[in-house]
Parts: C-alpha cells; sequence; structure tokens
C-alpha cells in the first residue's frame, strides 16, 4: 500500500489527533477514514457547504413549530 507523508500546522495536528482519540483511531487510519469518506461521497466537494444556507451569513434555521399550534382538522370517516 502507498505512503504518504503529510506536513500540517500545530493546530491542523492538534485536531486530528482529537478527532483520532474520538473515534478510537490511530491518526494514519483516521486520515485515510476521511479521506476515504470525503473523495467517496456521491455529493460534489463543496456541496453542502454551498447550498447549505445559500452562501448567505443571514440565513438563520427558523423555530421549531409546535404541532400544538396547528388548526383543527376536520376527521375523515
Amino acid at each position: 500500500m502507498p505512503q504518504l507523508s503529510l506536513y500540517v500546522d500545530k493546530k491542523m495536528m492538534k485536531q486530528l489527533e482529537t478527532g483520532a482519540s474520538a473515534a478510537n483511531l490511530s491518526i494514519s487510519k483516521y486520515v485515510s477514514t476521511t479521506l476515504k469518506e470525503h473523495f467517496n461521497s456521491d455529493w460534489p466537494i463543496g456541496y453542502f457547504e454551498t447550498f447549505r444556507n445559500g452562501g448567505d451569513e443571514t440565513w438563520i434555521v427558523p423555530e421549531e413549530l409546535n404541532f400544538a399550534d396547528d388548526a383543527t382538522r376536520e376527521e375523515f370517516i
């Protein structure tokens, strides 16, 4: 299996260590798994970042509606 040397800054290394620890994986396995998930996605790279909020910083998730406040509906018999 091919090997890859990768240079990252201290902040990225800390994130990799934290992610690998949370996933109970070695850093190498964690990076490999993360890359596989990224490249094997059915969605184009950046799809969710682009369409999640339309790129508009002012977009917010609306409050969840309470169904108890919904209008009464007649029953069908």
